[in-house]
């Protein structure tokens, strides 16, 4: 079985702020959390994850306008939660309070997940919190205490004085019309006198600040005789480096436990309330076009409505206007779980337990635009709310039955079980407009209900398991396990799927010629699985049509509805194959400790929206369309070089790479890389669009790949890019057709290293991650270089240095400084190798000895300071935090018992 488990105490280590999901990847490779250049380290963004590659499509490119906001979309990618026995949502555990954490445990191939089944093909994370302590009353206090600091390094922007000459090369000021030299000289000189003035507004800092964070929490457990108690409470505000950003959450935990003679009862209740606020200062790539040379303020010193208009057009609005204004964009969730088991021991081999978890959870969301703001600077009606609600209640039932049993040399373990899990979705949503003022922002102010939008949905799982442990003497093991599953999600001509898993080992150390000839062999165990998983990721309504209430008008027949959504009744679960091979070694009691997986994961019936024909009333539905296979290598290394009464230091590396490639794909998939084709020809969606590579569906290619058309550089004698086809000639003229892979995202490793020391009550933990031999798209090249609205907005230096300019820089990696109206479509020189380091987590602490804190009525205390992200050093440069800036944090911990 392969798999990893990562204490809640090493995770602190790395993350004592919260959020344990981003300090999984530090200690398993195969875990990673894609990166969001553009919602950097917003706490309300919440992370993108994948175990062993990427092996789903979800919806296409060009399709994703079409899925509405409310939609309940599930991540073709991300693996599954189960949180002591039951599954819950990735917020649920983004949002769990790191202190109840006993475990994770990120369960890989086929014979660590088959007995989740359909579910399980991604990878599932197991979660366990703390055990009930026993004995006295025991109560503990952590306190985490965060400042952060936005983190603007990855911007090189130009000063005023660099701004304005830029405008002069580009030409803005050059003209052969004797009329216009008059206007042009005065808006040069007018902003050269604001330069001379001393004017050079700081943009960038206007929006942000240096936030204060803090996180509380309180345990308080005990036991007597046969019952034990536990209270968990939790308060957790997260200050974003925004203005106004914030996610605050609050949590409580009950557990109750009652054990009489061999039946052990548990309950637990959990609550959990989270209002998240966007920042009113808007989109932070808004203050980074901002020209320094101008000044938010208007002569009287107040924050003016629009910027200085400097030459004919509509006026720039000034974004630090909008913040003073009475929109508001945010959002509560409030989480209600009950988790009741109880366990029945028969004998010392065999025992039962029945589970049932029940879930309840309410999602409000408000976003208010003032009728003042910018978007409505040129219309009529003004002002507009969006408002949703969306209510999820789920139960989950587990009933298995273990058996365990010793036979001489022989270990016998069998679980049969069954699993029954129901959800239901009730959402509803409605956009008003037309408000008198920012301060009336509730509907009854609205003059139109623009949009309404309802939405139920319910699927329910059943599920049968049996699982068969078998070893010899501690030297050979195998298991097997089945699971059959029956879903309302699957099409309904496809509602069962059967998924197995097999596996089997030796311990090698254990054999008699090696524990007598190699004493310093700890471990040595060679293992392989094979199985079968499965995945739904899809709405629960993707198998059937969907039909919605109009109600815009009512029928002389009574109400009316209309078929919304075509369901695919012959949809079926996405099947995936996995492989396993591996070793473990350890010597000389863990001087030296290495583990090596190599893995297939074979993806049948791959599942995609398919686009349609409009004249069937609908643009997409759900449908199996391929075949994708990834493989990939995992290895980790942890030396412990020092291991004394007192001193204690570990070194550890891990590393993961993976390569994935369609192996198989459907003539409605390859139709849709004429879809591609033709909306560049189209020119539609924009300029950003247009110019947005578009993935290609090949196969033998993977999903991660980059298309674009190959460049031959900025030719010196004109400025213009030079392109090369296929068959090897030149043109100046891009063509989608000759769009080829230029590049691949995924690396061709990743990972992380790092170090562990403890000297007498003091530690040190110090980690990096890594990345080498993937490539990016660096689009900042294209929005801030090549493309920039070098007129109205400010640009990166090397507009100045590597722009073509006519008898000055004829050698450049930039088309002709002058060509600012071309848009730059896809191509491979904006391809470039991605390798970068970045120092994840720095932490210094100190436990007092017992006998230093007794006189204060201490049990336990610990000091840590913690350091994230303190610096990243990458081969691009590219600017990073678009919507909301990346951050350092520091962080003092304090953790007490008493």
């Amino acid at each position: 079985m392969s798999s990893t488990t990562i204490t809640g105490e090493q995770l602190k280590t790395v993350a004592p702020q919260g959020n344990a999901l981003s300090a999984i990847q530090i200690f398993e490779p195969s875990f990673r959390i894609a990166e969001n250049l553009d919602m950097g380290s917003n706490p309300n963004a919440l992370p993108q994850m994948y175990v062993r590659g990427r092996s789903g499509i979800g919806t296409l490119g060009l399709d994703e306008s079409l899925t509405s906001e409310h939609a309940l979309k599930n991540d073709p990618n991300q693996p599954i939660f189960m949180l002591d026995g039951y599954e819950v949502s990735m917020e649920k555990i983004y949002d769990l309070d790191i202190e109840r954490i006993e475990t994770y445990t990120i369960l890989k191939d086929a014979a660590a997940t088959a007995m989740y089944g359909s579910r399980a093909a991604n990878g599932v994370i197991v979660i366990t919190t703390k055990s009930l302590p026993a004995g006295r009353l025991n109560v503990s206090y952590s306190g985490n205490f965060t400042i952060n600091a936005p983190d603007l390094s990855s911007y090189n922007l130009m000063n005023a004085r660099e701004k304005l000459e830029a405008e002069r090369l580009a030409g803005f000021y050059d003209t052969d019309d004797p009329s216009q030299i008059a206007t042009k000289l005065k808006e040069y000189n007018g902003k050269l006198q604001n330069i001379e003035r001393g004017i050079e507004t700081d943009w960038l800092a206007l929006p942000l600040r240096t936030s204060f964070s803090h996180k509380h929490s309180i345990s308080i457990g005990g036991a007597s005789d046969a019952f034990r108690y536990g209270l968990d409470l939790m308060y957790d505000d997260q200050e974003g480096v925004m203005k106004g950003l914030n996610r605050k959450k609050m949590e409580a935990a009950l557990t109750l436990q009652y054990q009489y003679k061999g039946l052990t009862f548990r309950n637990q209740m959990t609550t959990t309330l989270v209002n998240s606020q966007e920042s009113n200062y808007g989109t932070f790539s808004d203050y980074v076009r901002m020209n320094p040379y101008d000044t938010y303020l208007d002569e009287n010193g107040n924050i003016g409505m629009n910027m200085a208009t400097w030459h004919s057009g509509s006026p720039y609005r000034n974004p630090m206007y909008d913040s003073t204004l009475g929109s508001f964009d945010k959002g509560k969730r409030h989480e209600f779980y009950d988790n009741f088991d109880v366990r029945y021991y028969l004998n010392k081999k065999i025992n039962f337990k029945a589970n049932i978890a029940l879930g309840y959870i309410v999602s409000d969301a408000d976003r208010f635009t003032d009728p003042a703001a910018a978007r409505f600077q040129n219309t009529t009606k003004k002002g507009q709310l969006v408002t949703s609600r969306q209510k999820e209640s789920n139960y989950d039932i587990n009933l298995n039955g273990y058996y365990n049993d010793q036979i001489g040399k022989h270990n016998i373990n069998f679980v049969a079980g069954l699993n029954i899990r129901e959800t239901k979705t009730n959402y509803e949503g409605f956009t008003y407009s037309g408000f008198p003022e920012g301060g009336f922002s509730a509907p009854g102010y609205a003059k139109d209900v623009d949009t309404k939008s309802f939405l139920e949905s319910k699927n329910r799982l059943f599920g049968a398991l049996a699982v068969l442990n078998y070893s010899y003497n501690d030297i050979i093991f195998a298991d097997l396990s089945g699971r059959i599953d029956g879903s309302s999600q699957f099409g309904s001509n496809k509602r069962f799927a059967p998924f197995f898993s097999s596996g089997l080992g030796v311990n090698i150390h254990n054999l008699k010629f090696f524990k007598e000839r190699t004493p310093w062999l700890t471990q040595f165990k060679l293992r392989g699985s094979y199985g079968m998983t499965g995945s739904v990721s899809f709405p629960s309504y993707a198998a059937q049509n969907k039909y919605e209430l109009i109600t815009d008008w009512q029928s002389p027949t009574g109400d009316a509805v209309q078929i919304k959504y075509l369901g695919n009744p012959n949809l079926k679960w996405q099947r995936t194959m996995q492989t396993n091979l591996g070793f473990e070694l350890s010597v000389f009691k863990g001087l030296f400790y290495a583990s090596y997986n190599y893995y297939i994961k074979d993806t049948h019936d791959m599942l995609a929206d398919m686009t349609i024909p409009t004249s069937s009333g609908f643009t997409s539905y759900k449908e199996n369309i391929g075949r994708m296979d990834n493989r990939g290598h995992e290895i980790k290394i942890q030396s412990r070089i020092v291991n004394t009464e007192n001193t204690i230091i570990t070194l550890l590396f891990n590393g993961a790479s993976n390569k994935g490639k369609l192996k198989k794909i459907s003539n409605s998939l390859k139709s849709y890389n004429d879809r591609v084709n033709d909306f560049y020809h189209s020119g539609e969606g924009g300029n950003d669009l247009q110019a947005t590579p578009q993935l290609r569906y090949i196969e033998g290619n993977s999903l991660t790949g980059i298309y674009a058309m190959r460049s031959l550089g900025i030719d010196p004698g004109t400025g213009q890019e030079l392109f090369l086809r296929r068959d090897g000639s030149t043109t100046f003229k891009w063509d989608p057709a000759e769009n080829v892979l230029v590049g691949d995202t995924e690396p061709t490793m990743s990972g992380s290293f790092g170090v562990s020391a403890y000297w007498k009550g003091f530690s040190l933990d110090a980690y990096f991650m890594y990345e080498w031999g993937g490539q990016r798209y660096n689009d900042t090249l294209r929005t801030t270089i090549e493309m920039a609205d070098i007129l109205n907005s400010n640009c990166d230096r090397r507009v100045l240095s590597d722009r073509w300019i006519e008898g000055k820089n004829i050698i450049a990696r930039f088309r002709d400084i002058k060509d600012y109206n071309t848009v730059t479509r896809p191509t491979s020189r904006f391809v470039q190798d991605y390798n970068y380091l970045n120092m994840s987590s720095l932490s210094v602490g100190y436990e007092f000895k017992r006998d230093m804190i007794r006189k204060l009525g201490l049990y336990r205390l610990k000091l840590q300071f913690n350091c994230r992200d303190l610096f990243t050093a990458s081969s691009i440069q590219v600017e990073r935090g678009l919507s909301s800036p990346y951050a350092r944090a520091f962080t003092l911990s304090v953790n007490a018992s008493f």
